[in-house]
Parts: structure tokens; C-alpha cells; sequence
């Protein structure tokens, strides 16, 4: 089965911007654990596997360093924005795609079994366009997150990783 090219490179800037999702949140991560040296923190980040553990951990040391903030307050919302957004690549990339004859549509093809409703086919039509968005929502969260760390007020540079 193959698929488009437009659509591969859609998925690959959806790979790209996720992690750079990931990286924003383990920078902020690492800038609340350890002021002078941030290697501790990539050090922690780099062993929580789970994204969603991620986005815990992160939201919780920003809690814990800035509660009440606005800033904490922002930062809560992104993360939460982040993990909707896993969800839907993980729709994209836990999915079989295939190209229907004519080559003019790309479908994803999902197969899952539920307990009580059991087998479900679903094989939605996904354009590039609707992925390439997906990747231009991740791209924005990334952004957002270095934004909101660079903003930090100065009592708060500890986050900011900047000495």
C-alpha cells in the first residue's frame, strides 16, 4: 500500500513538530529542576517514557514554583492542548494508510476490538492538508511553550534556564 508523497511529507513534519513539542516541555522541565545545571533535568526527562507522565511532571514543578500565576496558569493550558494533540497523532500513526484505486483519495485505516461492541472497522479520508495542520497546531504549542518560558518574570529565571 502506498500513499502520496504530499501526505509522507505531512506526516513527517507532524513526527518533526511533535518533538518539538516534547522538547519545549522537557526545557521547561529541566529549567525547573536545576538552575546551573540543566543536564539534571534532561537527564530526568529523558527517562519519563510517557508523554502524558511528561506533561504531569511538567505541569506539576511549574505548579509548585509558580502557583497561582497566570504564567502556571497558561503553561496548564498548553500542556493540556499538547496532549490532544498526541492523541490525535497517535490516530495518524496507529493507523494502516492506503490510497483508494484512482490514487486521488488516502484513507486511515483503523481496526480495533472493543469488549462489549467488539470488532470495528473505520477508514476515514485524511487529506495532507488536514495533516499539515495538525503539524502547524504542534509547531504553534512548541512555540507558545518557549514563548511562555522566555517571559517568565525575572523572580522566575530559575524556569527560564537563563543565568
Amino acid at each position: 500500500m502506498s500513499i502520496s508523497e504530499q501526505h509522507l511529507k505531512a506526516l513527517g513534519r507532524v513526527v518533526v513538530n511533535f518533538q518539538g513539542v516534547e522538547f519545549a516541555i522537557g526545557m521547561a522541565i529541566s529549567g525547573c529542576v536545576s538552575r546551573s545545571d540543566q543536564n539534571v533535568g534532561h537527564m530526568i526527562v529523558s527517562q519519563v517514557f510517557a508523554f502524558d507522565r511528561l506533561c504531569k511532571l511538567a505541569g506539576a514543578l511549574f505548579d509548585h514554583l509558580f502557583p497561582g500565576t497566570e504564567q502556571a496558569e497558561r503553561f496548564q493550558a498548553l500542556l493540556t492542548l499538547a496532549l490532544q494533540l498526541e492523541g490525535r497523532r497517535n490516530q495518524l500513526f496507529h493507523s494502516t494508510w492506503a490510497e483508494d484505486l484512482s490514487g486521488e483519495q488516502v484513507s486511515r485505516i483503523k481496526i480495533s476490538l472493543d469488549r462489549t461492541k467488539g470488532l470495528k472497522f473505520a477508514s476515514p479520508v485524511v487529506t495532507a492538508d488536514e495533516i499539515n495542520g495538525l503539524a502547524t497546531e504542534m509547531a504553534s504549542v512548541s512555540d507558545e511553550i518557549i514563548k511562555l518560558l522566555t517571559g517568565v518574570p525575572a523572580s522566575a529565571e530559575r524556569v527560564r534556564g537563563m543565568s
